[in-house]
Parts: structure tokens; C-alpha cells; sequence
């Protein structure tokens, strides 16, 4: 069987690291970090997994038996690794808009340096979807766009 399944091609198909670790989706409903250039084509040698707006949120251990992947899939998760004022604010406007939030309050100074920012949104796919070192000041109008409906806001309709 394995002889089989080598020479199928099995390899050539499943053994591409450009695809598992540097995809990145592009979406409306994700957020670009301003002044931060897009990669693009194949993930250079230097390449490690972070928090890049569209790319996979990294693995890291968040606790003992918990990996930073095993807090995604329920819904948006929020990794925060600063304090803020606007977190109720922002909070609020998921709530508002019937869409899921956790958030997940991050103390190690080694995954904070991995993601690369105080506050890291993480769509259920486990996509980065926006980033940033302050939240936003209209929470709302990410949300509306993080889930696709930027339209809303704007008409009132919700």
C-alpha cells in the first residue's frame, strides 16, 4: 500500500509547505494591517507562522495541554495581549450583531511576540482576520466587515 500511494503522486500533492503554512486569504472580510506589505507567491525561507491579517493564526502552546489552534472554531476569538479601555465597546458590538466572541487574555511574552500585536482577531476558520496594537475606535464597523455585511451599517439595517 505505501509503495502504492508513493508513486501515485500522493507527495507531490500533499507535500507543499507553501500551501499549508503560507496561504493567505484574501477576502473583503478580512482587514489588511496599513503599511504592511502583502506577501506574495511562495513563503520565503525566513517564513514562520504569526498573525498576519488572512494568513492562519500560529500554533503556540497557550497553555500546558492547550495549543493557541485548539481556541478556535466556535466562532471569532479575540487574543489580547495589552489591556484597553474599548474592550467592553468592542465586546458589545459583537454581541449586538448576534456574532460570537471569545476572548482569551494571553500573559506569555513569547506568544505575544509570535503574533505580533496587542489584539488578534481569529475567525472560526482559524484565519487571521484582523489585527492590531489598539482596538478599533467604531468596533462595530469591523464586525461588520470581519463578517461579511459592511453594507449594514451603513443602511441601519441589522
Amino acid at each position: 500500500m505505501a509503495g502504492r500511494l508513493a508513486s501515485s503522486g500522493a507527495r507531490r500533492e500533499f507535500d507543499a509547505p507553501q500551501i499549508h503554512f503560507g496561504l493567505r486569504y484574501r477576502s473583503p472580510a478580512i482587514v489588511d494591517d496599513p503599511g504592511v506589505p502583502i506577501r506574495h507567491g511562495r513563503p520565503d525561507a525566513d517564513w514562520r507562522p504569526g498573525s498576519e491579517p488572512g494568513h492562519r493564526a500560529a500554533h503556540a502552546w497557550w497553555e500546558a495541554s492547550t495549543s493557541t489552534l485548539d481556541l478556535f472554531g466556535q466562532g471569532f476569538v479575540l487574543l489580547r495581549f495589552a489591556d484597553h479601555d474599548g474592550l467592553p465597546a468592542f465586546e458589545r458590538a459583537f454581541a449586538e450583531r448576534g456574532v460570537p466572541l471569545t476572548v482569551h487574555q494571553g500573559g506569555d511574552p513569547e506568544i505575544a511576540k509570535l503574533y505580533e500585536r496587542s489584539f488578534v482577531l481569529v475567525r472560526p476558520d482559524g484565519h487571521v482576520a484582523w489585527r492590531g496594537d489598539d482596538l478599533p475606535g467604531d468596533p462595530v464597523t469591523l464586525v461588520d466587515t470581519v463578517r461579511g455585511n459592511r453594507g449594514e451599517a451603513a443602511s441601519g439595517e441589522g
